[in-house]
């Protein structure tokens, strides 16, 4: 019976990596008779709210996340008997709290949306396992070229999870190598024991190269002397280079922005 649920509140705000406010906020909770215990509290401007419920403070699930704070009351209505992961047999008695943070929680922690991200250093990808209900039977990774038609390719699979404490994490990781730069996405899917889908995450991410490039000049005479030079620059990485500037001894002559580089010099003359 709704009527028989007994109700308390942990207000607390839950630190993590990703940040938190500086006040917990004032949660406040009631018992509706036809919606049942609704927990409300005061929100603060560009910060997300998430509220966990546990029965027996072993397993918190969470009731509702990524609630974006706009300054004023927020009111949740939580079916507690309908919530994955809690012992219905002790749905009796409820327990909440609220987690407040900078950012929107999410399955997928790393990379984040639009990141800049070196070549070298490949995709890292990290997990919030905790906003799940239940351990998940595998975790599947892919990524895509950010063109028209391409496809999804699998690059990771997890399957070794586990819970300690109510905290559930994953042991072995996933790091993707591309093998060029561009713009791509990638995505994370989160399946149950009976091959559902429990969460999916997409990212747009960009893969850059700031390797400082090296510079030889790619024309000229075998023997220089006292004739025309043409001298045109060939660099690594062209595509990330935005100028050329040309010296002389130390003496300035010029630049270049436009490849190929130093096409503009065509009179040269002398032993350079």
């Amino acid at each position: 019976m709704r009527n028989s649920l007994r109700l308390s509140v942990l207000a607390m705000a839950l630190g993590t990596a990703i940040g938190f406010s500086q006040t917990t906020p004032d949660v406040d909770v009631s018992l509706d008779p036809v919606l049942g215990p609704v927990i409300s509290w005061d929100s603060e401007l560009d910060y997300y709210y998430h509220l966990w419920v546990t029965v027996d403070f072993e397993s918190w699930g969470i009731a509702v996340m990524n609630i974006e704070g706009d300054g004023g009351l927020i009111e949740y209505a939580v079916d507690v008997q309908g919530l994955a992961g809690l012992d219905q047999e002790l749905a009796n008695q409820a327990f909440f709290r609220v987690e407040v943070t900078e950012e929107p929680l999410s399955l997928l922690v790393l990379p984040k949306q639009d990141a800049q991200i070196e070549i070298q250093e490949g995709v890292c990808f990290a997990f919030n396992l905790n906003i799940l209900h239940q351990l998940p039977s595998k975790i599947r990774v892919y990524m895509k070229e950010d063109t028209p038609g391409s496809n999804w390719t699998p690059i990771g699979l997890l399957q070794d999870f586990n819970e300690i404490d109510g905290v559930k994490f994953l042991q072995g990781s996933v790091v993707w190598l591309p093998d060029q730069i561009g713009d791509y996405q990638v995505k994370v899917t989160a399946f149950d024991a009976a091959n559902n889908v429990m969460e999916e995450v997409e990212r747009d991410i960009t893969i850059t190269n700031n390797q400082i490039p090296f510079v030889n000049i790619s024309f000229g005479p075998a023997n220089p002397g006292y004739l025309p030079v043409f001298p045109y620059i060939q660099t690594s990485h062209s595509d990330h280079v935005v100028r050329v500037d040309f010296f002389d001894n130390g003496v300035w002559m010029g630049h270049d922005t436009e490849i190929p580089f130093g096409d503009w010099i065509e009179d040269l003359q002398g032993n350079r």
